[in-house]
This record gives C-alpha cells, structure tokens and sequence, in this order.
C-alpha cells in the first residue's frame, strides 16, 4: 500500500486575505447572521483568513482525488481547506462539465477576440449554422500560430521569468524567487508524474499545460490529472496579452480537455459568491459542495445561502438550509461537541476547547496538556469544523477507536503506536486526523514527526 504522508494538522490564521484584503464590509466577513448580530455589538475586531491543513510528503493520485472531495486544495506540497465559520471569505469547491456548460455572449466574444488577434478570420457562414464553440476554440491551434504543449511540472529559467512578470504585473508581487516557484508551481507531493500522449491519459499527476505563440511562452496552465478529472491548480500569463481573456480561454481549453480525456470533471479550484474575481467561474455552470453530506449540488441549488459571502449547509431531505440551525450562536454541533470535550477530557485528559469563534476570540486559553509544553495555537483545532467529521462522530464508534493504530514515520521507518498507548497530545492528534480525512483515508495514513 502507498501511504498519505503527513504532518500534524495546522490550523492557520492570517491577517491578509488574498481575495478580501480585509476590505469588503465586515457583515460580508462574518458568515452567519446570529455571529454578526453578537460581534456588531461594540466589536470592530475583523475575521482572519483561516484554514486547516497539513504539509504532504507523498500520496498516490486517488488519494489527492479523495482530498478534492472532501474539499481540499493544494498550493505546492501544503493541503488545506477553509474554516468556512469563521474565515473571511467562504470558499466553495466548484467544478463543472462541459455537458453542464452552456456558452454565453461572453465566452463567444472571448473566443472571437483571441481568434481574430491571431488573423483567423470569422466564418460568415457559422451564423446560419450555429455557433460550434469546440470549432472556433480550436480554430486557434488548427492555423498553426498557437501550440499547446504538455510538459513535465518541472522548473524552467523561461517558465520562471513567465511567472515573475505575471506575479509583478498582476499581483503586485515583486518578492518571487526561483526556490518559491519551484515550490509553488513544480513540486508536487503525489508520487506519480501527469502524462498525456496522443489524447490519452498515461499516468496521473501534476503537469504544466504552456501556450507557445509563434514560439514564445505566453500562457502555463498547472493542472493536476486525476481519476475523476482535472484540478485546476493556477494560470499565468504573459500581462501583454491581457486583453486577450487568457484565463477564461485556457478554463475552455481545460474543461474541453477532461471531456476528449474521458474524464468526468474539471474542478476551478474555489468559488467565494461575493468576490467579483471569481464571478466568471459560475458562467461555466456546474455544481457546489455540500458541507452538510460532502456531496455537490447544481449552483441554482444553493446559490441563495451563497449570497453576500454566507456560509451554507443544504440539508437535501428537508431542501433548506440549515446552516444558522447548525453553526450559529446556539447551533446544535457546539452543543454536542461541547459534551464530547467534557467526555475527552474525562476519558483520556485530552483537552479540546469549546469556544466556538476561533477568530474573534481564541481557540483556546488553556489547552496545555498535563505532559506537554506544546501551547502554539497552529495545532489547537476548533471542537466545531464545518465540513468534517463531528467529534460524536469519531468518539461514538469507541471501539473503532479504540482498535485504531497510528503510524508514525519518524528516523527512516514507520512505527505503529496504538491508541490507548498514545500521550494525550497524540491522541488528539489521532482525532483531528479522523474529523479532517475520514476513517477510511486515515487508515491510509502516515504522520511524521
């Protein structure tokens, strides 16, 4: 069996949000209208951009795709989710199909545009047929100005220098360094390599999709290849062809591709309802993930718990959203999950905290355990996590539990602890493994230390 290699879960908490930039109203920020209403009241203190995850050193291609589902992205080797209570911005997994996209005005203006910058002249004729947006996407490889090529995600100087004048120029960010992009955009923590060869897929993994115009790099898509379809991981362009819609043309291209793959799905990356960067990824339609089941959901569906930046929880037999029932100030998970640590703490002195805004106050003020020193508030996951294992739901199946091994890798091999042998730090750890990824992918698991 190939592992999931990781380390202890992290809980992350930043001033700076790359999508708000802690700027759009505070009532936007606040996900849920009973928290707005108890922090309006004489608070000025704004949510932090927050998320969950842990660094990957290896894992297999399903694996990464069970990730996905669960809500994972990844940036490099790094593996995170939203706390989507109590960040700033809600982000929503989203992916679509092309049997789900239905072309608007604007993606046959984008198509045009592009088109036409590269003297392919419009087909007078196309307007008493239809319009064929598969034709006139390929229109721009089929003339021989524009190649697209798949290649390794391995570091080169001219995908580097790419990456700086995108970064400079869209961004604003003039601190890149090699050693950084190589990390961000090269590396890859799933052990095998993306191939694609002759319109099929040879093998799963990571995988620079570049652009060449008349031989120059303008465009890379790093796309990760996966069993149930390509992830999205970023896009950079070269800024002197912003006008030409660069994005969204390589989005089409993307989603073509997963169709001719044979691969069921193409997924964005995430979705947040008020943030005007991301509106274009709706207009390829598709579907959102539930936080209440996992599962996803037609964008109409759940579009109105979405609005303003609101944090939603579909509760498909009752067909409403019951994510204020749920999360807010009274919300039954804190109820149950403030028993759970009181039944933790008395049955393994493993503290868990019961304060329920990990922003707006702290996660905890006193989860020192008895044998550790270890007080840094990166490993003090909230009792309450929306989108993950309850605590009812890993400390009900007590024997399960009980029975539960944790691998641990640590001076070149794994060691095998059981759970009732663990120290009380460890234990929790165990526990948050099993809320984050679910029992059977913890099975699969190994922690280094």
């Amino acid at each position: 069996m190939e592992f999931l290699v990781v380390s202890r879960p992290l809980y992350l908490r930043d001033h700076h949000c790359g999508y708000c930039h802690q700027k759009k109203p505070r009532s936007q920020a606040i996900s849920l209208g009973s928290w707005r209403d108890t922090y309006n009241n004489g608070s000025t203190t704004y949510p932090e951009s927050t998320t969950v995850g842990f660094q990957c050193e290896s894992m297999t291609a399903q694996q990464y795709d069970s990730l996905i589902q669960l809500g994972y992205r990844r940036s490099g080797s790094f593996l995170y989710k939203p706390d989507l209570l109590r960040t700033c911005c809600r982000m929503y997994t989203i992916r679509s199909n092309w049997d789900l996209f239905t072309p608007g005005k604007e993606h046959r203006r984008d198509i045009n545009k592009f088109n036409s910058h590269l003297g392919i002249k419009k087909d007078d004729s196309r307007h008493s047929r239809g319009y064929d947006i598969v034709q006139e996407l390929k229109k721009s490889q089929d003339n021989g100005s524009l190649v697209i090529k798949f290649e390794t995600a391995k570091f080169s100087e001219a995908k580097y220098q790419l990456f700086v004048k995108y970064q400079a120029s869209v961004h604003d960010d003039h601190k890149t360094s090699r050693k950084g992009f190589a990390r961000f955009l090269c590396e890859s923590p799933v052990i095998s390599e993306g191939e694609i060869k002759d319109g099929k897929v040879i093998s799963y993994g990571a995988i620079h999709q570049c652009y060449y115009l008349k031989d120059k790099l303008i465009a890379i898509g790093v796309l990760d290849i996966l069993p149930s379809g390509i992830s999205s991981i970023y896009f950079i362009y070269d800024p002197e062809y912003r006008h030409l819609a660069l994005g969204k043309i390589s989005g089409l291209n993307e989603m073509l591709l997963s169709k001719e793959l044979g691969l069921q799905w193409y997924y964005l990356g995430y979705y947040i309802e008020d943030c005007p960067k991301m509106a274009y990824k709706k207009k390829f339609g598709g579907e959102i993930l539930n936080p209440y089941d996992m599962k996803f959901y037609n964008y109409d569906i759940v579009k109105n718990g979405m609005k303003d930046g609101g944090l939603f929880s579909w509760d498909p037999e009752r067909g409403i959203d019951i994510a204020e029932e749920m999360f807010g100030v009274n919300g039954s998970s804190f109820v149950e999950a403030a028993d759970c640590c009181k039944w933790i703490k008395r049955r393994w002195e493993t503290d868990y905290s019961d304060k329920k805004w990990a922003t707006l106050e702290n996660v905890n003020d006193d989860d020192d355990d008895d044998d550790d020193d270890d007080d840094d508030t990166m490993f003090q996951i909230p009792s309450v996590l929306v989108g993950c294992l309850t605590l009812a739901d890993v400390t009900g199946d007590f024997e399960r539990l009980q029975r539960t091994k944790l691998k641990v890798f640590q001076i070149g091999k794994i060691e095998i602890v059981e759970f009732k042998d663990l120290r009380p730090r460890f234990k929790r750890t165990v526990i948050d493994l099993i809320r984050l990824l679910g029992w059977d992918l913890f099975e699969e698991t190994v922690i280094y230390v």
